[in-house]
Protein backbone atom coordinates (compact mmCIF):
# COMPACT_ATOMS: atom_id res chain seq x y z
CA UNK A 1 0.00 0.00 0.00
CA UNK A 2 1.32 3.40 -0.96
CA UNK A 3 1.73 5.54 2.16
CA UNK A 4 2.08 9.30 2.54
CA UNK A 5 4.95 10.54 4.68
CA UNK A 6 5.34 13.89 6.40
CA UNK A 7 7.72 15.12 3.67
CA UNK A 8 5.12 14.41 0.97
CA UNK A 9 2.35 16.10 2.94
CA UNK A 10 4.47 19.23 3.31
CA UNK A 11 5.37 19.16 -0.39
CA UNK A 12 1.70 18.84 -1.27
CA UNK A 13 0.81 21.81 0.95
CA UNK A 14 3.63 23.89 -0.49
CA UNK A 15 2.44 23.25 -4.04
CA UNK A 16 -0.84 24.99 -3.19
CA UNK A 17 0.57 27.75 -1.00
CA UNK A 18 3.64 29.00 -2.86
CA UNK A 19 1.64 31.30 -5.10
CA UNK A 20 -0.08 32.86 -2.11
CA UNK A 21 3.20 33.39 -0.30
CA UNK A 22 4.83 35.05 -3.31
CA UNK A 23 2.09 37.38 -4.45
CA UNK A 24 -0.98 37.11 -2.20
CA UNK A 25 -2.94 35.16 -4.80
CA UNK A 26 -2.62 31.57 -6.03
CA UNK A 27 -2.58 32.71 -9.67
CA UNK A 28 -1.39 36.34 -9.90
CA UNK A 29 -2.54 38.18 -13.00
CA UNK A 30 -5.12 35.63 -14.09
CA UNK A 31 -8.15 37.71 -13.15
CA UNK A 32 -7.19 40.38 -15.67
CA UNK A 33 -5.82 38.12 -18.41
CA UNK A 34 -7.32 38.66 -21.83
CA UNK A 35 -6.98 35.03 -22.86
CA UNK A 36 -10.00 32.81 -22.29
CA UNK A 37 -8.18 29.52 -21.79
CA UNK A 38 -5.95 27.84 -19.24
CA UNK A 39 -3.54 25.15 -20.47
CA UNK A 40 -3.18 22.37 -17.89
CA UNK A 41 -0.04 20.32 -18.48
CA UNK A 42 -0.57 17.04 -16.65
CA UNK A 43 1.94 14.24 -16.29
CA UNK A 44 2.58 10.95 -14.57
CA UNK A 45 5.44 11.75 -12.14
CA UNK A 46 8.93 11.43 -13.70
CA UNK A 47 7.41 11.04 -17.18
CA UNK A 48 8.25 14.31 -18.92
CA UNK A 49 5.97 16.91 -17.34
CA UNK A 50 8.77 19.50 -17.47
CA UNK A 51 9.39 18.80 -21.17
CA UNK A 52 5.69 19.12 -22.05
CA UNK A 53 5.46 22.30 -19.98
CA UNK A 54 8.34 23.83 -21.95
CA UNK A 55 6.62 22.85 -25.20
CA UNK A 56 3.42 24.50 -23.97
CA UNK A 57 5.18 27.72 -22.98
CA UNK A 58 6.95 27.92 -26.35
CA UNK A 59 3.87 27.18 -28.46
CA UNK A 60 1.51 29.52 -26.63
CA UNK A 61 3.78 32.34 -25.49
CA UNK A 62 1.83 32.33 -22.21
CA UNK A 63 3.61 32.65 -18.86
CA UNK A 64 3.88 29.77 -16.40
CA UNK A 65 1.65 29.75 -13.35
CA UNK A 66 3.65 30.18 -10.10
CA UNK A 67 2.11 27.09 -8.55
CA UNK A 68 2.25 23.36 -9.30
CA UNK A 69 -0.94 21.39 -8.63
CA UNK A 70 0.54 18.19 -7.24
CA UNK A 71 -1.93 15.48 -6.36
CA UNK A 72 0.50 12.62 -7.05
CA UNK A 73 1.45 12.23 -3.39
CA UNK A 74 -2.19 11.50 -2.61
CA UNK A 75 -2.85 9.18 -5.53
CA UNK A 76 -2.68 6.04 -3.44
CA UNK A 77 -4.52 7.39 -0.43
CA UNK A 78 -7.94 6.19 -1.42
CA UNK A 79 -10.17 8.10 -3.76
CA UNK A 80 -11.53 11.53 -4.49
CA UNK A 81 -11.61 12.80 -0.90
CA UNK A 82 -7.96 13.80 -1.00
CA UNK A 83 -7.79 14.60 -4.71
CA UNK A 84 -10.70 17.03 -4.41
CA UNK A 85 -8.18 19.45 -2.92
CA UNK A 86 -6.49 19.57 -6.30
CA UNK A 87 -9.89 20.01 -7.93
CA UNK A 88 -10.60 22.92 -5.60
CA UNK A 89 -7.33 24.54 -6.63
CA UNK A 90 -8.13 24.03 -10.32
CA UNK A 91 -11.53 25.66 -9.93
CA UNK A 92 -9.83 28.82 -8.68
CA UNK A 93 -7.69 29.03 -11.82
CA UNK A 94 -8.20 31.83 -14.28
CA UNK A 95 -6.89 32.06 -17.81
CA UNK A 96 -3.86 32.95 -19.88
CA UNK A 97 -1.19 30.78 -18.23
CA UNK A 98 0.32 27.32 -18.40
CA UNK A 99 -0.34 25.29 -15.25
CA UNK A 100 1.87 22.24 -14.57
CA UNK A 101 0.33 19.40 -12.59
CA UNK A 102 0.36 15.77 -11.55
CA UNK A 103 -3.35 14.90 -11.61
CA UNK A 104 -4.49 11.26 -11.67
CA UNK A 105 -7.88 10.66 -13.20
CA UNK A 106 -10.85 10.80 -10.84
CA UNK A 107 -14.45 11.79 -11.30
CA UNK A 108 -13.76 15.02 -9.42
CA UNK A 109 -10.75 16.16 -11.41
CA UNK A 110 -12.37 15.21 -14.73
CA UNK A 111 -15.51 17.14 -13.85
CA UNK A 112 -13.46 20.15 -12.74
CA UNK A 113 -11.32 20.23 -15.86
CA UNK A 114 -14.25 19.86 -18.24
CA UNK A 115 -17.07 21.58 -16.37
CA UNK A 116 -16.54 24.88 -18.17
CA UNK A 117 -16.58 23.71 -21.74
CA UNK A 118 -13.35 24.65 -23.49
CA UNK A 119 -11.99 26.90 -20.74
CA UNK A 120 -9.35 24.31 -19.83
CA UNK A 121 -7.02 22.84 -22.43
CA UNK A 122 -5.74 19.57 -21.01
CA UNK A 123 -2.49 17.86 -22.08
CA UNK A 124 -1.17 14.70 -20.46
CA UNK A 125 2.20 12.98 -20.90
CA UNK A 126 3.09 9.43 -19.87
CA UNK A 127 6.17 7.25 -20.11
CA UNK A 128 7.34 3.66 -19.86
CA UNK A 129 6.87 3.01 -16.10
CA UNK A 130 10.21 1.20 -15.96
CA UNK A 131 12.07 4.27 -17.22
CA UNK A 132 10.06 6.43 -14.81
CA UNK A 133 11.32 4.25 -11.95
CA UNK A 134 14.94 4.76 -13.00
CA UNK A 135 14.37 8.51 -13.34
CA UNK A 136 12.81 8.67 -9.87
CA UNK A 137 15.89 6.93 -8.49
CA UNK A 138 18.19 9.40 -10.22
CA UNK A 139 16.53 12.54 -8.87
CA UNK A 140 14.69 11.76 -5.63
CA UNK A 141 16.69 13.05 -2.65
CA UNK A 142 15.99 9.95 -0.55
CA UNK A 143 18.06 7.74 -2.88
CA UNK A 144 19.94 10.01 -5.32
CA UNK A 145 23.15 10.05 -3.26
CA UNK A 146 23.49 6.24 -3.25
CA UNK A 147 25.72 4.28 -5.68
CA UNK A 148 24.06 3.54 -9.03
CA UNK A 149 23.11 -0.10 -8.44
CA UNK A 150 21.83 0.47 -4.91
CA UNK A 151 19.95 3.61 -5.96
CA UNK A 152 17.97 1.83 -8.66
CA UNK A 153 17.28 -1.18 -6.40
CA UNK A 154 15.94 1.13 -3.69
CA UNK A 155 13.86 3.02 -6.23
CA UNK A 156 12.28 -0.18 -7.55
CA UNK A 157 11.22 -1.34 -4.09
CA UNK A 158 10.15 2.12 -2.89
CA UNK A 159 8.13 3.07 -5.96
CA UNK A 160 6.75 -0.22 -7.27
CA UNK A 161 3.39 0.25 -5.57
CA UNK A 162 2.77 3.78 -6.83
CA UNK A 163 -0.58 3.63 -8.72
CA UNK A 164 0.45 5.33 -11.95
CA UNK A 165 -2.38 3.42 -13.65
CA UNK A 166 -4.67 6.12 -12.29
CA UNK A 167 -3.47 8.39 -15.11
CA UNK A 168 -4.43 5.82 -17.76
CA UNK A 169 -8.11 6.90 -18.17
CA UNK A 170 -6.96 10.28 -19.47
CA UNK A 171 -5.71 8.46 -22.58
CA UNK A 172 -9.29 7.51 -23.47
CA UNK A 173 -10.75 10.93 -22.62
CA UNK A 174 -11.40 12.76 -25.90
CA UNK A 175 -11.15 16.10 -24.11
CA UNK A 176 -7.54 15.37 -23.13
CA UNK A 177 -4.63 15.37 -25.59
CA UNK A 178 -2.32 12.63 -24.34
CA UNK A 179 1.18 12.04 -25.69
CA UNK A 180 3.82 9.41 -25.06
CA UNK A 181 7.15 10.76 -23.86
CA UNK A 182 9.15 8.70 -26.33
CA UNK A 183 7.22 10.03 -29.33
CA UNK A 184 7.52 13.67 -28.31
CA UNK A 185 11.15 13.51 -27.25
CA UNK A 186 12.31 11.59 -30.31
CA UNK A 187 10.58 13.97 -32.73
CA UNK A 188 12.18 16.96 -31.03
CA UNK A 189 15.58 15.33 -30.82
CA UNK A 190 15.59 14.47 -34.53
CA UNK A 191 13.99 17.79 -35.53
CA UNK A 192 11.66 15.93 -37.86
CA UNK A 193 9.94 17.72 -40.73
CA UNK A 194 6.50 16.73 -39.49
CA UNK A 195 5.43 15.41 -36.09
CA UNK A 196 1.96 13.96 -35.63
CA UNK A 197 2.43 14.20 -31.85
CA UNK A 198 3.15 17.93 -31.93
CA UNK A 199 0.41 18.53 -34.50
CA UNK A 200 -2.15 17.04 -32.11
CA UNK A 201 -0.96 19.41 -29.38
CA UNK A 202 -1.14 22.41 -31.73
CA UNK A 203 -4.62 21.42 -32.93
CA UNK A 204 -5.91 21.63 -29.36
CA UNK A 205 -4.84 25.27 -28.98
CA UNK A 206 -7.32 28.15 -29.53
CA UNK A 207 -4.82 30.20 -31.55
CA UNK A 208 -1.95 29.69 -34.03
CA UNK A 209 1.27 28.50 -32.37
CA UNK A 210 4.06 30.97 -31.63
CA UNK A 211 6.55 28.59 -33.30
CA UNK A 212 5.67 26.91 -36.58
CA UNK A 213 8.38 24.27 -37.13
CA UNK A 214 9.58 21.33 -35.07
CA UNK A 215 13.15 22.53 -35.58
CA UNK A 216 12.45 25.92 -33.99
CA UNK A 217 10.54 24.30 -31.17
CA UNK A 218 13.28 21.76 -30.48
CA UNK A 219 16.00 24.40 -30.34
CA UNK A 220 14.03 26.49 -27.89
CA UNK A 221 12.89 23.61 -25.67
CA UNK A 222 15.26 20.70 -25.76
CA UNK A 223 18.69 21.93 -24.81
CA UNK A 224 18.02 23.42 -21.41
CA UNK A 225 17.37 22.07 -17.93
CA UNK A 226 16.86 18.37 -17.17
CA UNK A 227 15.75 17.58 -20.73
CA UNK A 228 19.27 18.09 -22.08
CA UNK A 229 20.44 14.48 -21.86
CA UNK A 230 21.16 11.81 -24.43
CA UNK A 231 18.29 9.79 -25.88
CA UNK A 232 19.69 6.55 -24.47
CA UNK A 233 19.36 8.02 -20.97
CA UNK A 234 15.69 8.78 -21.59
CA UNK A 235 14.18 5.78 -23.35
CA UNK A 236 14.89 2.14 -22.55
CA UNK A 237 17.35 2.97 -19.78
CA UNK A 238 15.66 0.42 -17.53
CA UNK A 239 17.21 -2.39 -19.60
CA UNK A 240 20.65 -1.27 -18.51
CA UNK A 241 19.92 -0.14 -14.97
CA UNK A 242 17.35 -2.55 -13.50
CA UNK A 243 18.81 -5.91 -12.48
CA UNK A 244 17.27 -9.22 -13.64
CA UNK A 245 16.07 -9.98 -10.10
CA UNK A 246 14.38 -6.57 -9.76
CA UNK A 247 12.89 -6.98 -13.24
CA UNK A 248 11.33 -10.26 -12.12
CA UNK A 249 10.04 -8.54 -8.99
CA UNK A 250 8.35 -5.87 -11.11
CA UNK A 251 6.82 -8.46 -13.44
CA UNK A 252 5.20 -10.21 -10.47
CA UNK A 253 3.94 -7.11 -8.69
CA UNK A 254 0.18 -6.62 -9.26
CA UNK A 255 0.15 -2.81 -9.07
CA UNK A 256 3.10 -2.40 -11.42
CA UNK A 257 1.61 -4.97 -13.82
CA UNK A 258 -1.65 -3.03 -13.85
CA UNK A 259 0.24 0.21 -14.57
CA UNK A 260 2.13 -1.39 -17.46
CA UNK A 261 -1.03 -2.82 -19.01
CA UNK A 262 -3.23 0.25 -18.67
CA UNK A 263 -0.58 2.66 -19.99
CA UNK A 264 -0.10 0.44 -23.02
CA UNK A 265 3.32 -1.12 -22.32
CA UNK A 266 4.39 -4.75 -22.18
CA UNK A 267 7.42 -6.82 -21.30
Amino acid sequence: MWTIGCRDRLQHLRSFSCGVLESATPFPGWMGAADSHCLVVNGVPKSGTYLLRQVALSLTGWPAAPVHVNASNWAGAGGDTHLSRAGWSLRRARFGMVLASHLPHTWWTAATLHAHGKAFIHWMIYRDPRDALVSWGRFHPSVSSLPDGERVHRAVHARVGFPAYRWAPWRQDQRCTSVRFRDLYLDLLNEVERSETIERLVDSLPMPPALTTVKDLAREVLWSGPTATDMKQKVGQWRRDISPSDTLYLQRHPVFTRTMNQLGFSW
